[in-house]
């Protein structure tokens, strides 16, 4: 059952970054195509850590029995003690299979919004997952100068973290 409240994890601030690097998986092509049809709303996930800083470490799961977790590195980082930046590495194997847009609306929805800063958007992928994300009905969706945001409508501060975002 997918969670639709957005979790608490512990975050930090701080001028640092320390990403983590996923480990490579050796899948074979049934397990990749099995992994195709994974939806949003069976991805789970659990914080694992932090760096003592700015980021929290979360951990993916799956209801199947493909264990994908040391191949998905996701980081959340907290910006301006409000908005959510996931940090997200795969491993070779797991790229170009759809697990990043899935990964992502499962993260707008558990966490209640993500944010993403405008110099992020120059890649080709991470644009792409956001057009996604800007279309999908669940999410409200709002950008300016500094950067994009994508709050899930079941989120209860939806408002809140709307004005905030605005206000910069």
């Amino acid at each position: 059952m997918p969670n639709h409240r957005a979790q608490s994890f512990t975050l930090w601030e701080s001028n640092q970054f320390g990403a983590r690097i996923p480990d490579e998986i050796d899948m074979s092509d049934q397990e990749r195509e099995i992994l195709q049809s994974i939806k949003w709303t069976d991805i789970y996930w659990s914080e694992i850590g932090g760096d003592g800083n700015m980021l929290a470490w979360i951990e993916i799961s799956l209801p199947i029995d493909i264990d994908i977790s040391k191949g998905v590195v996701v980081d959340i980082q907290l910006v301006n003690w409000i908005f959510y930046q996931v940090h997200i590495s795969f491993a070779e194997g797991l790229k170009g299979i759809g697990l990043g847009t899935n990964i992502y609306r499962s993260l707008v929805e558990s966490m209640g919004h993500l944010y993403t800063d405008r110099n992020r958007l120059s890649n080709p992928i991470i644009s792409k997952v956001w057009e996604g994300l800007k279309s999908d009905s669940g999410i409200e969706h709002s950008s300016n100068e500094e950067g994009e945001i994508c709050i899930s409508r079941k989120n209860p501060n939806l408002e809140k973290i709307l004005d905030e975002f605005n206000s910069i």
